[in-house]
């Protein structure tokens, strides 16, 4: 891949968008099942597949944790929860010790700060659940779940599920904290990036329910 000049970019510049993209990956297989069905798959790294078309692989059979009304309770290797927030809390724990094995063996590749892949993790948790909880229940759900995984506070992620609503009236805006730097390979920054957010209306924030 060339750009710009038709120079081959830096390292750094083609990991941080592939790390970007992985760390998506992996809340979308694990933030994913947790919306859809109240289950958090105990994922690790040696549990994806990562190919180059991108896809995140979850292997037949993999333990899971789940509420005490879910069928699969009963079933060997559950590992069974009392209510929501401890479920939640497990899901950051089980993505939060993936990204972390993840995280500490390409830091010297991308060129990143810990607390820089972490504050990134947390944008694309955001959008993972955002992705998924828009295609299962709309909009405003999807933004009460996402932060509701993420209400801030809650290491080693750093800051909130983070969503606006213009003045004007409107849906959840989400917006990032940090830039994954895709435009830097040619393509288009996103339009939540922090990096296009200066000289748009003022936005308030959205408050989730948890």
């Amino acid at each position: 891949m060339r750009v710009g000049r038709q120079r081959p970019p830096r390292r750094d510049v083609v990991a941080l968008p592939t790390l970007s993209r992985y760390t998506w990956l992996t809340w979308l297989a694990i933030g994913g099942a947790y919306l859809l069905d109240r289950r958090v798959p105990a994922l690790g790294p040696v549990d994806f597949a990562f190919p180059a078309t991108m896809n995140a692989i979850q292997p037949a059979g993999t333990p899971m944790a789940c509420l005490p009304d879910d069928p699969a309770a009963g079933r060997a290797g559950a590992l069974v929860l009392p209510h929501g927030a401890a479920l939640r809390r497990h899901l950051r724990e089980v993505a939060g010790a993936h990204l972390d094995e993840v995280f500490k063996a390409c830091r010297g590749l991308v060129g990143r700060g810990m607390p820089v892949l972490w504050a990134m993790a947390t944008d694309q948790a955001t959008a993972a659940l955002w992705r998924v909880g828009r295609s299962s229940r709309g909009d405003t759900w999807a933004a009460d779940a996402a932060i509701g995984v993420l209400p801030g506070v809650t290491p080693p992620f750093v800051g909130e599920g983070r969503f606006e609503r213009a003045s004007t009236g409107g849906g959840p805006v989400r917006r990032r904290q940090t830039c994954c730097r895709y435009l830097t390979m040619g393509g288009q920054a996103c339009a939540c990036c922090p990096r296009c957010a200066q000289g748009r209306p003022i936005r308030q924030p959205v408050r989730g329910s948890g």
